[in-house]
């Protein structure tokens, strides 16, 4: 029962999930994190599909200051995104605004790379997917560090 954990919503948060217990302050990386006995200095930054996109497009320098100072603080930070690999690419393959993929890609796997022991993305298939996904972040926390999250998704969903 992971509804006993308090978690903290950045206040700039445009769309908060909705948790039993939880907390508006201003958070400086991330959008989510625990409180009290759960805390680990674990971060989630929420990303819908659209902002998944722009991030990791033209707002790729101002995410990585964002894991620079998750980084100087030994936090760990997962992005949890709303959508999965197949749902972006479907998604950019009809809007009128495409986004180049391959560049977007290609800024998350030099994330991966320059931040590999303090980030991981975690993709998941809807937005409750993503809610509940966030809260077992935070209610593991350090457990999960360490850990490929995506691969452990991707094999429950087989």
């Amino acid at each position: 029962d992971m509804d006993d954990i308090t978690i903290l919503i950045d206040s700039r948060e445009q769309k908060p999930f909705l948790f039993k217990n939880s907390i508006e302050s201003k958070l400086d990386f991330g959008d989510y994190m625990a409180t009290d006995e759960y805390f680990s200095k674990t971060s989630v930054d929420r990303k819908s599909l659209g902002d998944f996109k722009g991030t990791m497009g033209k707002g790729i320098g101002r995410f990585r200051k964002e894991l620079d100072r998750a980084k100087k603080f030994g936090y760990y930070l997962f992005m949890v995104v709303e959508a999965n690999i197949d749902q972006i690419k479907e998604d950019d393959a009809r809007t009128q605004n495409r986004g180049n993929l391959s560049f977007i890609f290609h800024n998350l796997r030099g994330l991966l790379i320059d931040y590999s022991d303090n980030f991981q993305v975690v993709f998941c298939d809807s937005r409750e997917h993503a809610r509940l996904t966030t809260q077992e972040i935070l209610y593991k926390g350090e457990d999960l560090h360490g850990c490929d999250l995506q691969y452990f998704i991707n094999e429950e969903g087989s």
